[in-house]
């Protein structure tokens, strides 16, 4: 089954235009950022600075 961004959105509480930015690079959005990471099993990749957000 394929989810889409904005079901994927409404069923983590993360507002759409959030995962936009992540996905296109126009805001850091550091909270959704790990949250999404999480979520997907993703390794934070080391380049990126790390904050406390």
């Amino acid at each position: 089954m394929m989810l889409s961004q904005k079901d994927f959105c409404q069923m983590h509480g993360i507002p759409p235009y959030r995962l936009s930015n992540l996905i296109h690079g126009t805001r850091s959005a550091w909270r959704y950022r790990r949250m999404v990471n999480q979520l997907l099993d993703i390794t934070a990749d080391i380049t990126y600075e790390v904050r406390n957000d």
